[in-house]
Formats: C-alpha cells, sequence, structure tokens
C-alpha cells in the first residue's frame, strides 16, 4: 500500500511557504464554514417548525443537512489547524 502522508505534506505546503497565498485560503474557508453551517441549520429550523413538510421523503434532506453540519462543524476546521 503507498504511503500518501508525502503527498498530504506537499499539497498545503505553498501556504507555509507564502502567507500571502494563506491569507485567502483561510478566508475562502471560513466563508464556506459559516455559508455551510447557517444554511444547514436554516433547514433544520424549517423542518423542525414547518409540519407540512415532515414527509417521508423529506426526512432525508433532514437527516443529509444534520449529517453535513456535522461534517462542516467538525471536519472543516481541522483544514484550517492543519497537521
Amino acid at each position: 500500500m503507498a504511503d500518501n502522508s508525502s503527498l498530504i505534506e506537499t499539497s498545503f505546503s505553498f501556504l507555509h511557504e507564502s502567507p500571502s497565498h494563506a491569507i485567502p485560503y483561510i478566508i475562502l474557508l471560513c466563508l464556506a464554514l459559516s455559508t455551510g453551517v447557517v444554511g444547514n441549520i436554516l433547514i433544520l429550523v424549517c423542518f423542525i417548525l414547518n409540519k407540512a413538510i415532515r414527509k417521508v421523503g423529506n426526512e432525508f434532506l433532514f437527516n443529509l443537512a444534520l449529517a453535513d453540519l456535522w461534517i462542516t462543524s467538525f471536519a472543516e476546521p481541522m483544514c484550517l489547524v492543519g497537521k
């Protein structure tokens, strides 16, 4: 099995070499993080408050928004922290 650690180390090495590239990257990640969190919370709130959309087919969307909120809240910030 191939070792992918060198691939991971080299893919984000530009952030350590040039801070001018790191700032737009961090801003983009923060924008994606905030948009994802707000959007998924809005979907969850709409599903909870509006009883008319509580149908079997829409439960999939509720679960998808919940899972995406989990990933957005915990996995994406790890991109900013790094190794």
